[in-house]
C-alpha cells in the first residue's frame, strides 16, 4: 500500500479531532498543518508528533500548504465561510 501524504487546513474543534482520527489510519502521513491561529499549529504538530510520526511543515497560511509537492490531499476543516474557497483551491 502506498502511503497517502496529506495537509490539515484548520485545527479548531472540528480538526483537532480530526487529525487524531487521520493519524490512526495506517498509511496515512500528515505532511502540513494550517490554522491562522499559530497555537493551533502549534497544537497540530504536537498531535502529530505525540502520535509518533515526523513534525509536519506549519503554516499559518493556506496557500502555503496547499502549493507543496509532498501533499497528495487536503482536508479542510475550516468554518463554511472560507472552506469552499480553501477546498477550491486546493484542487
Amino acid at each position: 500500500m502506498r502511503d497517502i501524504n496529506v495537509a490539515v487546513v484548520g485545527i479548531g474543534a472540528r480538526g483537532h479531532g480530526n487529525l487524531k482520527t487521520i493519524l490512526n489510519i495506517e498509511g496515512v502521513k500528515v505532511k502540513a498543518v494550517c490554522d491562522i491561529y499559530e497555537d493551533r499549529c502549534q497544537d497540530g504538530i504536537d498531535i502529530v508528533v505525540e502520535k509518533g510520526h515526523d513534525a509536519p511543515f506549519s503554516s499559518c497560511n493556506y496557500a502555503d500548504v496547499i502549493a507543496r509537492d509532498d501533499v497528495d490531499a487536503v482536508l479542510v476543516f475550516t468554518n463554511w465561510e472560507v472552506h469552499i474557497k480553501i477546498a477550491i483551491e486546493a484542487m
